[in-house]
Formats: structure tokens, C-alpha cells, sequence
């Protein structure tokens, strides 16, 4: 194999490994673990590579008194999700409160 040629499938090989380990999911056991209570949503953000699909419900509740209350929800939920795997996170005032994972 002449010089160049050789060069030029090296450089392509290693655009190609940089390339996959840019797409990598981030929907993992290991992400999962590193989401601790008391996170602020764009700290959990970065680490799962950007914005969660938001899954807050809205509408209409009843308290435990039995109240209807129509205030939007004290609580955010956003979901991020890679195939079959995805990672829940419940955000309280901002801050991570709960999370929960599926498929890891």
C-alpha cells in the first residue's frame, strides 16, 4: 500500500473512532449513578447530553385533604431515553429529588 493512501485511512479510522465515542449513549448504569439529590436540572442536563423529554403531568389534582387544586404541579419530571433504556429524573424547586432508571 502506497504512503498516502495508508496516511489517509489512518486519519479516516481515527475521525471515525472521535466520531463514535461523540455519539455514544449516555443512557447508562454509570450516568445513572452519578445523579445525586440536591442536582440542579442543567447539572443533570450535562450529564446526560442535553434536555429531557418533559413528562410533568398538568391539569387538574386532588390534595390528600381532597381539595381540587388546578396550580401547575410542585414537582417537574423529564425523561431521557436512548432505545430501550431511559433514566426519570423528579425535580423539586429545581433540584434533583428523585430518580428513577429503566432498562439499564
Amino acid at each position: 500500500m502506497n504512503r498516502p493512501l495508508r496516511g489517509s485511512l489512518l486519519a479516516l479510522s481515527l475521525a471515525g473512532a472521535v466520531f463514535l465515542a461523540a455519539c455514544e449513549s449516555k443512557i447508562t448504569q454509570e450516568s445513572f449513578d452519578k445523579i445525586e439529590t440536591g442536582m440542579s436540572q442543567a447539572q443533570v442536563e450535562k450529564l446526560l447530553g442535553g434536555k429531557g423529554t418533559d413528562e410533568t403531568p398538568s391539569g387538574t389534582s386532588i390534595t390528600g385533604a381532597g381539595v381540587v387544586d388546578s396550580r401547575k404541579a410542585a414537582a417537574k419530571i423529564l425523561r431521557w431515553k436512548d432505545g430501550s433504556k431511559s433514566i426519570v429524573v423528579v425535580f423539586r424547586d429545581g433540584k434533583v429529588f428523585e430518580k428513577m432508571k429503566d432498562g439499564l
